[in-house]
């Protein structure tokens, strides 16, 4: 095995570029599927991001070797796409396009499922308190909280 490099073959510089200065239709022409990805990051009109997230998961489409792929390369342009505040439009195109994502499996949108529903059951408490016309164990057993959970929310509510 090999432990050294020849000379011709040592790095000693580099030039660094910025994704953001790359022309969209070079990075969206290269057949990598990771590299084709990065086109969600590269400098283009906002009004032209639909198009350009169509582009991106048609060429993942011809790349991806299985769905398993398609799947992976979906979730790394979602991940991507949050930096750019486009995570939205993405999660559009995927439902309405017929390919495997299941939007439902991706740990970011579960998260915010259970945060919504946190949110819900910490509002439809409190209006039951409000309404004093249930005991906490009757109010725990609508909200399927624990006794603790309702007492915790009763004392924040009477603090303010």
């Amino acid at each position: 095995m090999r432990t050294k490099l020849n000379q011709e073959e040592e790095i000693t510089g580099f030039e660094l570029k910025s994704i953001h200065n790359l022309p969209t239709t070079e990075v969206l022409n290269f057949d990598i599927p990771e590299e084709i990805i990065l086109s969600i990051l590269t400098d283009y009109p906002r009004a032209d991001a639909s198009q350009i997230i169509s582009r991106i998961i048609f060429k993942l489409q011809n790349a991806a070797q299985s769905p398993a792929d398609l799947n992976r390369y979906i979730r790394q342009l979602l991940v991507l796409s949050r930096l750019r505040k486009l995570d939205g439009e993405i999660e559009k195109q995927v439902k309405s396009m017929p390919i495997t994502y299941d939007i439902t499996k991706d740990r970011l949108y579960n998260r915010g499922v259970e945060q919504g529903i946190e949110q819900k059951t910490q509002a439809m408490i409190t209006r039951l308190i409000r309404q004093g016309l249930l005991t906490d164990e009757q109010i725990a057993e609508v909200a399927e909280v624990t006794v603790a959970q309702i007492v915790q929310v009763r004392a924040k509510l009477y603090r303010k």
